[in-house]
């Protein structure tokens, strides 16, 4: 289990793993290759495995429209989240279209479907929000449920009669602790035909609700889409 904090820290339960955003250029294959980040007046980026560059946009002198502002609130509302589990979202989205990366995907997705409000208290849709986008069949009736002594118990149900399933496809898990901003996600902790999965939780999110999500990934890395397994109060029981 990874734990992912706000700072953008992935701390493992066996020892610890810092990430930060990396906010200079980085070349890649040395001076005679790409690069990531801004140089100038020029940003490089990377996409479907093509190193490109284009001009770093110009600060308007005009004052932003209404909607302008509201695009960008609701940008910086997405990219701030989708950015701490940008390492999942990877994976999640991975058979994306190659001229575009898992992110962009992911943003372009979130930002039409899993927003809410009115500018400029914009929210983010939960129940709407996908982690995960594929080819791979869903299953029905995802759920996630509280059972006491810290134990989160999803469950899912299982359309046999679809030929492109497979029950050794892996479970990956996300869940959202919006009181303390945390995430945690389990990598193939369960396969689609066990139809159950019970996970330990951290102490310290009793009494906490947690959004639930999960998605099925096969042996070639491809996915299923994300789906919402509901929100959950960590109750005593």
């Amino acid at each position: 289990m990874f734990v992912s904090h706000p700072d953008h820290q992935w701390m493992e339960k066996s020892g610890a793993i810092t990430i930060k955003a990396n906010k200079m250029a980085i070349l890649k294959n040395g001076i005679f290759g790409g690069f990531t980040g801004k140089v100038g007046n020029m940003v490089g980026y990377e996409a479907g495995g093509k190193f490109l560059v284009k001009s770093a946009p110009k600060k308007s002198t005009l004052p932003p429209t209404e909607k302008q502002i509201n695009h960008r609130a609701k940008f910086k509302l997405m990219i701030g989240f989708l950015t701490i589990i940008r390492d999942f979202i990877s994976v999640g989205f991975n058979t994306a279209k190659r001229e575009h990366t898992a992110m962009n995907m992911a943003m372009r997705h979130n930002l039409k479907n899993a927003v809410t409000g009115l500018g400029p208290d914009f929210a983010i849709d939960y129940p709407l929000l996908m982690i995960s986008m594929g080819n791979l069949p869903i299953a029905s009736f995802p759920t996630a449920e509280y059972t006491g002594d810290s134990q989160l118990q999803f469950s899912w149900v299982n359309d046999q009669s679809n030929q492109h399933c497979s029950w050794l496809d892996e479970l990956n898990i996300m869940v959202y602790n919006e009181a303390k901003n945390e995430f945690l996600i389990w990598k193939g902790e369960a396969r689609r035909k066990d139809q159950i999965c019970k996970l330990k939780l951290p102490e310290d999110f009793i009494g906490d609700e947690l959004h639930c999500y999960f998605y099925f990934i096969n042996e070639n890395g491809m996915t299923s889409n994300s789906m919402y397994a509901g929100l959950v109060q960590l109750k005593n029981i």
